[in-house]
């Protein structure tokens, strides 16, 4: 779907896969006015009342909460293991100097703890929580999905504007 202004005062859309015969979509020219108001009411259709939205919203913060604990949890795993590994280092080492080992030994299990301890410490990284931006992401989603039909009348045509521009192009 495109846009276009006809001498320079009317503006309106087309389907431009119809109009360029690549498809075979046979949908007319709707002037701009004509699709906002349908797209008004698209918003309105699909604005979530305040109780739903609070429904949907204390399902959405029980599974974060939920992988919060997951997270919490596989984080105490990952700095127990990497407490476990670096034990074994150190009395790898001191069993080696007390000649309870060989080098061989040492250097095997050497090179097995230290392979296995940056995949550990990588883990540790990437488990970081975001616990508190999803939070605000969810309120801000329910918020604007509590007011869709107000946020698309906006008074102001270029908000308007945008938001068609985004639903053409997307």
């Amino acid at each position: 779907m495109t846009s276009q202004t006809a001498k320079h005062r009317y503006t309106y859309f087309y389907c431009i896969g119809g109009h360029t015969q690549r498809t075979d979509c046979d949908e007319p020219y709707i002037p701009v006015e004509d699709l906002e108001s349908q797209l008004q009411s698209l918003h309105e259709y699909l604005q979530l009342d305040e109780g739903k939205a609070a429904s949907i919203g204390r399902e959405l913060l029980k599974g974060i909460d939920r992988f919060e604990e997951e997270r919490q949890s596989s984080t105490k795993r990952l700095k127990t293991r990497l407490e476990e590994l670096t034990t074994e280092r150190d009395k790898l080492l001191r069993a080696y100097y007390a000649d309870a080992i060989t080098l061989d030994q040492l250097k095997l299990e050497q090179a097995r703890i230290g392979k296995e301890l940056p995949q550990i410490e990588r883990q540790l990284q990437i488990t970081g929580s975001h616990v508190e931006a999803a939070r605000r992401l969810v309120a801000a989603a329910l918020n604007l999905a509590t007011q869709l039909a107000a946020v698309y009348a906006d008074p102001e045509p270029r908000a308007r504007q945008k938001l068609n521009h985004r639903y053409s192009t997307e």
